[in-house]
Parts: structure tokens; sequence; C-alpha cells
């Protein structure tokens, strides 16, 4: 009997070591939050909302007290997704959004003609400082 224990006890030495050489996460499988925990509620609130949330507006809709310690327990384990690439994002400090939203996110680039009247669109004339417009510019009238 004691051959068998033996025999089963570096079996499984065996098998924690070659678990050891594989890697420790799958990119393609999706990463599962245990339904109850707070990550869960806070997923299925912004699920909800489909929108990002300031961690305070997250410890109240979860039920929580939004003191400093409650506030950095939330933070740090959303914290550790974002890093990750999963489930969370954070698109402005101390916000918290889903992955899913970023295909719905705004685009940080301002548009093309952005600032530019639709007059002066297609103008010769340069704007100078004083927020009007000189006459067009050669190379002689360039100031430096």
């Amino acid at each position: 009997m004691e051959d068998k224990v033996r025999g089963a006890k570096i079996y499984i030495e065996a098998l924690q070591d070659a678990l050891r050489f594989l890697p420790k996460e799958d990119p393609d499988v999706p990463t599962t939050l245990r339904p109850g925990t707070n990550l869960y509620r806070v997923r299925e609130i912004l699920k909800g909302r489909n929108s990002p949330m300031h961690i305070t507006d997250l410890l109240k809709a979860i039920g929580k007290p939004a003191d400093n310690v409650n506030r950095a327990a939330l933070s740090g384990s959303i914290s550790a997704y974002v890093r990750k690439g999963q489930i969370f994002t954070r698109p402005e400090p101390n916000t918290f959004g889903l992955v899913d939203f970023t295909a719905k996110a705004p685009q940080n680039a301002p548009p093309p003609n952005f600032g530019v009247d639709d007059d002066d669109a297609n103008s010769s004339r340069v704007p100078v400082a004083t927020g009007t417009y000189s006459a067009e510019l050669t190379d002689d009238d360039v100031p430096f």
C-alpha cells in the first residue's frame, strides 16, 4: 500500500512540474468572474449602464460605503484586470468601463477641419495671433 501512495505522490509531482511549463493564461480564453463577487456585480452594473462609471458611483451601486479602504480595494481589484487588458478598462482616472465599450468610445483625435471656419477652409489666408487673418503670405513676408 505504501508503494502505491509513494507512486501516486511521484505522479502528482510530475503533473505539477508539467503545469509549470504551460502558459499561465491563454489570451483566447475569456476570463470569467465568480457570480456574487464585487467584481461580478460591478461588471453587471457597467453592462446595464452601458458606459464607464467613477469608482465612488460603482461602490454606491454595489452597496458599499465610498471610503478610502473600499475605494482602494475595489480599484486595485479592477486595475489588475485593466493591466491584463481583460474585462475592464480605465478610460479616465478612477473611472472604469468594460472592454466591450472600446468599440463605442469616441476618438481622441479632433476631426480634420477642427478649428477652421467653413469660409476659410479653402482660403490661403493665414491666421495671426490676434485672431484676425492676414493677407496671403509670400516667402518675403515670413517674419523669421
